[in-house]
């Protein structure tokens, strides 16, 4: 916690697996209730997880989740959540990615997961350098 704190980093992504699709914040709402739940800058979220499934594999044909995305409290409530905790007290713009259908992944599957993803991962960074340049979003904070 005291790394993001110090680093200022602009956006991260968590990687799990078990679904396939990009999470966004709110991972809670006000009244613990299964519902969407925005952030301040929901729209920039959701632009960033929409680059990252529309670059995917597959993500975007979801069935379960449309165009391959989520807002977190819509999903499943979590409360006390790395990717809010990074938004709120690291000024860091982090996105969930469930990245495989199955949550533990024989060592043989990743190499197909890795090229499943390895186009949106290149996309989102590259969005990120977009973002800040053409919206000057004032909560990035580059370091280099």
């Amino acid at each position: 916690m005291n790394w993001v704190k110090q680093e200022h980093f602009t956006a991260s992504a968590s990687l799990h697996g078990g679904a396939l699709v990009a999470n966004y914040p709110w991972d809670g709402s006000r009244d613990q209730s299964k519902q969407y739940y925005g952030c301040p800058d929901d729209k920039t979220f959701r632009y960033m997880a929409s680059v990252y499934s529309q670059s995917h594999y597959n993500m975007s044909l979801s069935k379960e989740f449309k165009g391959g995305i989520t807002n977190g409290a819509f999903w499943y409530p979590i409360y006390g959540g790395m990717q809010d905790w990074n938004y709120i007290h690291g000024g860091c713009f982090e996105l969930t990615l469930e990245i495989s259908d199955v949550k533990w992944p024989k060592a043989a599957e990743l190499p197909v997961i890795w090229e499943h993803n390895r186009m949106s991962m290149l996309n989102l960074a590259a969005s990120l350098v977009k973002v800040r340049h053409f919206h000057r979003i004032h909560f990035f904070h580059w370091k280099g």
